[in-house]
């Protein structure tokens, strides 16, 4: 492929090739095409016997350095960063490169400096340097645990990124989709202005186009210039904390978040800039629940085995494969139960439900060590009952405590909110959502609330309830708790969790222009849906989306296919509602209503019925995967892209051995109108099921 004369040039100018090194062109090309024969090494050939004519040329040691790079030859990289900081100590291709180097080393903080310099230096039009140095820094801090300027630095680059395939976009996309990341972590927040009429307005707008291009520290200066410590701005120190996160200085952003919060700004600003302080400051003050691992040696294992196998206390648990394959995997593995699992899922309280009070994994003789069984618990109140059962189920078959190390931690504020029980498995999906409804709540009002956190100076939330002081901070634990929400049930917990700490309920609100662009998401739960335009409810989808959030798109999506809006919308809320559902039957439902929908505006409805198909193959319900099957070969097999898609869902889940031999083969008959067992699905190609009965 033809180099591109109009890109940035190499060298950092911000010039075009055609007008910079120009002369250099067809060398370029030649060792880019080799870069894309997969001959690198070649390639830095070529540049070195470049570099001997002309050891300065700045654009063949920026060459040089990516190809050292590109090869994992980081020794290499440093020299070559020494020759591009004497020959153009003002380019910022050279602190672009040496950012990267010092991210590769571990060093972020320097990395986020050095990339201040490189950005600072950028005249023009970035280059391909420095706009990878952004990404390559933005990944190494995320790595490094500090999210904020990770997500700063990737947001700039999906910004300014040009290609098709915008990779930080992708990064942001797989960042929010990680489980364990808060809410209120996965979208970038928006920078606060000054009222029109304010003195310093224009001053500060001009301020804020440096984020726009990523000069974080001069514009964190000017700002902390504009504020004044005796009435200082809550738009400026907002600002400023938020360049201060950017910029990897988590102290600072606490901080200033925590300032903000206590200024004359809405409540629910407050909260949000309270909560947003509390996720970022340290947790190691935060007291701590070991996980522990305990070691008993066991005189005989097949009596041991016999005996767990016979109580009813005890539930073979088929555990996790562990990556490592020199580990040692055990001969069983158990769960200690604290009573026995009842005959029936059709239960009326979470108190009949048994728990898990260990894991139990047992090993035979070794040559390096003796029959054993390890058992795997929390150091909490359940620790002393659970040994005492182990010890009466073995008996005289196990020894004595061989070794007792701890394999990790966790806040007991987490612990508090988190439990392990065993289900019979044939519990109803009602029964199980009322039963984990009801054990939600019981966590919330009397584990949690009794924990002491840190965020409220080492009490408990009780403890703190009523005092003005922690007002704030307590709407902000209740925020950052209620992020983890996925059915209405969910959020009335929490509102009488507001009550039951003597806080004010966060009734529903319509929220002005300002407030439904910059309050993050976690907040939309309180939105009066109702309220909101077409075009803002179609807007929370799509943030709800980008966030992997799991209910304001919900009630979102809710309200808009009730209204007599654009069908594509519509098609947009529907898609949300049957794919976004927490539970089987509202997820069916939604399929049914929005396939009743399609018909009624004159569509094909063939599209949820597939969507139908997938949800009940995926739910192991039977007889729903039976009927919408029968009713796609019936009226929708003529469309090749429906039956296409029905057979590749049919064979990911297992139904059908091959999809191609189904595809080939033609035969697609009417479905048997017997009924049919859910254990039996009909397939097209196949013959028939007799009928039951």
């Amino acid at each position: 492929m033809a180099i591109d004369l109009y890109a940035p040039c190499l060298c950092g100018s911000g010039k075009k090739l055609k007008f910079c090194c120009k002369d250099l062109a067809p060398e370029i090309e030649k060792i880019q095409q080799l870069v894309s024969a997969d001959q690198p090494r070649a390639a830095l050939q070529r540049v070195e016997q470049l570099l001997e004519k002309q050891p300065r040329r700045v654009s063949l040691l920026e060459l040089r350095a990516m190809l050292q790079f590109h090869m994992h030859l980081h020794d290499e990289v440093g020299e070559t960063i020494d020759r591009l900081l004497e020959a153009a100590p003002e380019s910022p291709v050279t602190y672009g490169y040496a950012a990267i180097l010092a991210a590769n080393r571990g060093e972020t903080r320097e990395a986020i400096e050095l990339l201040q310099d490189a950005l600072e230096r950028v005249e023009n039009t970035i280059g391909r340097s420095v706009l990878e140095a952004i990404g390559y820094v933005g990944h190494a801090v995320l790595l490094a645990g500090d999210v904020v300027a990770g997500r700063g630095h990737i947001s700039l680059y999906a910004g300014m990124a040009q290609d098709e395939r915008n990779q930080g976009v992708d990064a942001l996309l797989r960042l929010n989709h990680e489980g364990d990341l808060p809410l209120l972590l996965r979208e970038q927040p928006q920078l606060r202005s000054l009222p029109e009429d304010h003195p310093k307005a224009a001053e500060l707008e001009e301020i804020l186009q440096r984020h726009e291009n990523g000069r974080w520290r001069s514009g964190r200066a000017a700002i902390e210039a504009m504020i004044d410590p005796q009435a200082p701005e809550p738009a400026l120190v907002y600002d400023a904390a938020m360049f201060a996160g950017w910029l990897g200085d988590q102290d600072a952003y606490v901080s200033g978040m925590h300032q903000y919060a206590e200024m004359n700004v809405s409540l629910h600003e407050a909260v949000a800039a309270e909560a947003m302080a509390q996720l970022i400051a340290s947790s190691h003050d935060e007291p701590q629940m070991e996980t522990l691992r305990i070691r008993f040696e066991l005189t005989d294992v097949d009596v041991a085995a016999d005996r767990l196998r016979r109580n009813e206390h005890i539930e073979a648990y088929i555990g996790p494969i562990s990556a490592n394959d020199q580990e040692v995997r055990p001969r069983d593995a158990y769960l200690l139960l604290d009573r026995a699992i009842p005959p029936s899922g059709d239960l009326s309280s979470f108190t009949e439900v048994p728990v898990v009070l260990a894991y139990l994994s047992m090993f035979g003789k070794r040559t390096d060590c003796p029959a054993h069984i390890d058992v795997t618990v929390d150091d909490n109140s359940d620790l002393p009952t659970g040994l005492e059962l182990l010890l009466s189920v073995l008996g005289d078959v196990i020894g004595p405590e061989m070794e007792r190390k701890v394999l990790g931690a966790k806040p007991l504020a987490e612990a508090a909110l988190s439990w392990r029980w065993q289900l019979p498995p044939d519990t109803p999906e009602d029964v199980r959502h009322k039963l984990l409804t009801a054990k939600r709540r019981q966590c919330l009002l009397e584990g949690w609330t009794h924990t002491p956190l840190s965020s409220l100076d080492g009490l408990a939330p009780v403890e703190a309830a009523g005092q003005q002081k922690y007002r704030i901070p307590l709407l902000a634990c209740v925020l950052i708790l209620e992020q983890g929400a996925v059915t209405a049930d969910d959020l009335e917990s929490f509102q009488e969790l507001r009550q039951h700490l003597q806080l004010p309920r966060l009734e529903t609100f319509v929220p002005n222009e300002v407030e439904f662009a910059r309050l993050p998401i976690a907040l939309a739960y309180h939105f009066d849906m109702q309220a909101l335009s077409d075009e803002q409810l179609t807007i929370l989808i799509n943030r709800s989306s980008l966030c992997a959030e799991p209910l304001a798109g919900l009630m979102a999506a809710s309200e808009l296919v009730t209204r007599d809006a654009d069908p594509k919308l519509k098609f947009l809320a529907y898609r949300v509602l049957v794919r976004r559902q927490h539970r089987i039957a509202d997820a069916l439902a939604a399929s049914r209503e929005a396939a009743d929908w399609a018909e009624s505006i004159g569509q094909d409805p063939a599209e949820w019925l597939v969507e139908r198909l997938a949800l009940s193959l995926e739910f192991e319900d039977g007889d729903t995967a039976q009927a919408t099957l029968d009713e796609l070969a019936e009226k929708h097999f003529d469309k090749p892209a429906i039956r296409e898609a029905t057979f590749r869902i049919l064979h990911d889940s297992g139904v059908l051995g091959e999809l191609a031999e189904q595809e080939q083969s033609g035969e697609f008959h009417a479905p048997h109108a017997a009924a049919t067992p859910a254990s039996k699905l009909w397939t097209p190609g196949s013959d028939p099921p007799p009928a039951s009965g």
